[in-house]
């Protein structure tokens, strides 16, 4: 559901006044009733001028009430979603992400797509500062998903500390020009974690993603595979 445009409404059921503070329904309507009352006798203010400004009125009201039937929407449909999420837990899930986890001389499962056949492969692994510890050339290769096979050690061949990791796939063309890649890893959901407003994955890794990131839900129980929808 897009929620860009919700702002408008909160705009809306308000009034900026000249000298730069914002008067809500209550406000106004004191403003209002002041103005009829200290008004000059002699010169009272014309029907038409008293009708327009009730008619503001009645239209910030008519507002501030769909802003606040929105914003209760939005709640409730929130907490449906996160309801819904919650029948993610235990399953394995495809992220899109370049960042991977070494713990215990395993890393995550990763995996790469290559949009064309690439005549050169080579996988840089990095780890959080960006320092290269391993390259694997993978030489040529197809168009097509592959997994990425790593032993959690370096360059040496020395297992590597545990930690996050990052790997990023090079590929080109027999004409030098990059072909397109898509990197994920798999993982299974332990939890939900609740930050900021925003729902969060969190993998049996311990790593954290945004459910945005999901491309593919992987049923283990019935190894079923499903697209994962976004709206």
């Amino acid at each position: 559901m897009d929620i860009k445009g919700l702002g408008l409404a909160t705009s809306a059921s308000q009034t900026q006044s000249g000298t730069g503070q914002i008067l809500d329904k209550d406000s106004f309507m004191k403003l209002f009733v002041a103005q009829m009352q200290h008004q000059d006798p002699l010169k009272p203010m014309e029907a038409y001028e008293i009708s327009a400004q009730l008619a503001q009125f009645s239209s910030l009201e008519q507002l501030y009430n769909l802003n606040e039937n929105m914003n209760n929407m939005i709640a409730y449909q929130t907490s449906q979603n996160n309801l819904q999420l919650l029948s993610l837990i235990n399953k394995k899930v495809e992220v899109v992400t370049d960042k991977l986890t070494l713990q215990g001389g395993k890393a995550t499962e990763a995996r790469y797509e290559l949009g064309e056949e690439a005549t050169s492969c080579v996988i840089n692994i990095c780890d959080e500062n960006g320092t290269n510890v391993r390259s694997l050339n993978l030489g040529a290769e197809h168009a097509g998903s592959y997994t990425l096979d790593w032993d959690g050690r370096d360059q040496r061949g020395a297992i590597l500390p545990d930690g996050r990791y990052y790997f990023d796939v090079v590929a080109k063309d027999a004409t030098g020009h990059e072909v397109p890649v898509n990197t994920s890893i798999c993982g299974r959901i332990t939890g939900l974690d609740f930050e900021d407003g925003i729902t969060m994955l969190v993998l049996e890794d311990g790593s954290r993603i945004g459910v945005a990131d999901v491309v593919r839900v992987i049923d283990i129980a019935n190894s079923n595979t499903q697209e994962e929808t976004t709206t």
